[in-house]
């Protein structure tokens, strides 16, 4: 594709779908200053085309060119004030608080990466995190413990689920990216699969859970209160809440320059405590790569608080 592209620019060099085209090969092909170099060729000729401010903002961005990547960020917000996905990096390159990821920003984000998520999340960036909550699990239950009715919040493509669907009867599982639904639903571990995210696909239903699983959920949150509110609505007394989460140094919970956000290890404690949860165990781990380097994090299980 970029010989092709490239030897048609020779003979149209203002040919904007052409500079489009090979920019998005170049990035593709993981050639970063070339993709880069080709979209602002593109922008200068075409200086409000959304979708090259938007993918030069992200290769800036993904090699932490920051500065560069803020600028493309405002740009593209100039051009549309309502572009939900830039609006939340401004915030995490600013460091401006925000509460939660908007819907539209982890869905677009998911949606774009659901055909290349596993190879990339497992065997580019060594993600571990349902192993990982599955060993805490079974060290703390052993492997005889099995749940009824099982629900898998942020399920992606399944591969929170295929960790613990030997021990769970009935599990569903939601998301609010359907194209990672729809991999995780030819993997016929889930009974139902709901698009929405978890306030929208909870609150409405009767069900109640004796098991959940937020396996790199949380870092989407930000503000948690709200979320184990709504699970302990649904829980079952003997319930078992397995999370993930990326530690955050100092207190609370803070937006990173990456778009998620890491939560101090006592904030997540008193959210779930104020909320009917306690922790029956809690432990360090290394939850995935980026940029070479181990995310720090913390693995979680909760139980409800027993009623006096």
């Amino acid at each position: 594709a970029i010989a092709v592209f490239s030897q048609f620019l020779q003979h149209e060099p203002e040919n904007l779908d052409a500079l489009y085209n090979l920019a998005g090969s170049y990035r593709e092909d993981r050639q970063h200053p070339e993709a880069k170099k080709t979209y602002r060729q593109l922008l200068r000729l075409a200086p409000d085309h959304l979708s090259a401010h938007n993918n030069l903002a992200y290769l800036h961005h993904l090699d932490g060119e920051f500065d560069l990547a803020l600028s493309c960020y405002r740009r593209i917000l100039e051009l549309n004030p309502h572009h939900h996905a830039a609006a939340h990096m401004v915030a995490a390159l600013t460091g401006e608080g925000a509460s939660g990821a908007p819907d539209a920003y982890v869905r677009e984000v998911f949606d774009s990466y659901a055909q290349r998520f596993e190879e990339s999340l497992v065997e580019g960036l060594a993600y571990r995190g349902p192993e990982l909550l599955r060993a805490l699990h079974d060290r703390i239950f052993g492997r005889a413990r099995s749940y009824a009715r099982g629900l898998d919040l942020g399920c992606g493509t399944g591969l929170g689920g295929a960790a613990f669907a030997d021990l769970v009867e009935v599990f569903d599982g939601l998301d609010l990216s359907e194209k990672m639904l729809a991999i995780a639903a030819e993997k016929k571990i889930y009974r139902h699969l709901y698009p929405g995210s978890i306030a929208e696909v909870v609150t409405p239903l009767d069900d109640i859970f004796d098991f959940y699983l937020a396996a790199d959920v949380f870092n989407y949150l930000g503000e948690l209160g709200t979320t184990f509110r709504l699970l302990r609505e649904h829980a079952h007394p003997d319930a078992v809440l397995l999370v993930s989460t990326e530690a955050a140094k100092g207190d609370g919970y803070h937006l990173q320059h990456n778009g998620r956000f890491a939560h101090s290890p006592e904030y997540v404690r008193q959210a779930a405590l104020m909320t009917g949860w306690q922790v029956a165990a809690v432990q360090a781990a290394q939850l995935r790569k980026e940029r070479g380097s181990w995310v720090e994090g913390e693995l979680w299980l909760f139980r409800p608080v027993e009623s006096p």
